[in-house]
């Protein structure tokens, strides 16, 4: 549930009066849950025959596994089978906003030849990236913490708890100036720039960075030029008048570069088929989704 929805909720229960009794409701459910697994230090799924683990000895890792995956259960099924299958014949996968590191654990076991780099810009979340890369003794994972942006430097964005986040964006100085909360500064890079210094492009891309992907595929304009990888682009339009861009802006600049898109509009959910949906330059998108984007190279 994104977070416009989750408002418009709010705003219904307000009106029927029983907000209050709904947060308590969720609050003991929640509780309810952390009892039921926080004993649990580790989640283990499989996938396409591999073994996959992450620690969940942290609050936020076993709330983000306990237990919508439990039991076999699959995160982002459509985008994580669409992704495999991707990675199938790729040399080099690029996971921009690795969070916890779901993708590019399973990356490494899939192609174990191959090379992945994961970009995170927390700390917090960095600090179990980093832990989840060597539970699965990723041999061929390069962590880095950085921001991902259209230029070299500096990038700043707010913390509001002590604790990991999976919803950490960069902020404009006009946004950080009006928010309480702490304010954070990380090295910012551009994916031009990191792989040419490794003299490697890569051929599959995920992006999620919370309403700052234009200046991502900004500083990426080589990659996207030479070498056409393919890409996953999860689109926040909720977030784009932050960073003065849009939803327009993204696809007229990957439609110029020769690629077709698609919309993956079931990417929540943790069963079902993989479903795709053409989208044209003129599509109207509301909600965060999911991009899928290929290229006749």
């Amino acid at each position: 549930m994104n977070s416009a929805t989750r408002r418009k909720i709010n705003k219904l229960l307000r009106k029927l009066r029983v907000y209050k009794t709904w947060v308590k409701y969720q609050t003991w459910r929640k509780d309810k849950i952390q009892e039921k697994y926080r004993h649990i230090h580790e989640f283990e799924a499989v996938i396409n025959g591999s073994v996959v683990k992450f620690s969940t000895a942290d609050d936020y890792s076993n709330r983000w596994f306990f237990p919508r995956y439990f039991g076999g259960k699959m995160h982002e099924r459509s985008v994580t089978e669409l992704l495999l299958k991707s990675l199938r014949q790729a040399e080099c996968f690029a996971d921009v906003g690795a969070n916890l590191g779901w993708y590019t654990c399973l990356a490494s076991k899939h192609m174990p030849a191959g090379q992945i780099y994961s970009f995170e810009m927390d700390t917090l979340n960095f600090d179990i990236l980093r832990k989840n890369v060597a539970l699965n003794n990723c041999q061929n994972v390069e962590t880095i913490l950085a921001a991902v942006s259209e230029k070299a430097g500096t990038a700043r964005y707010l913390r509001y708890f002590d604790r990991p986040d999976p919803t950490f964006r960069l902020m404009t100085d006009k946004e950080a100036s009006s928010q309480k909360a702490t304010l954070i500064s990380v090295p910012a890079i551009t994916l031009d720039t990191f792989f040419q210094s490794r003299n490697i492009m890569p051929d599959v891309i995920k992006i999620d960075v919370e309403g700052a992907e234009m200046q991502v595929l900004k500083g990426m304009a080589g990659i996207l030029r030479e070498a056409k990888p393919v890409l996953y682009l999860e689109v926040h339009p909720w977030n784009f008048p932050v960073f003065n861009t849009s939803i327009e802006e993204i696809l007229n600049l990957l439609t110029t570069e020769g690629y077709t898109i698609f919309d993956i509009p079931n990417m929540r959910s943790a069963k079902g088929r993989i479903v795709l949906r053409k989208i044209h330059p003129k599509t109207r998108l509301t909600r965060n989704t999911m991009l899928y984007a290929t290229s006749a190279k």
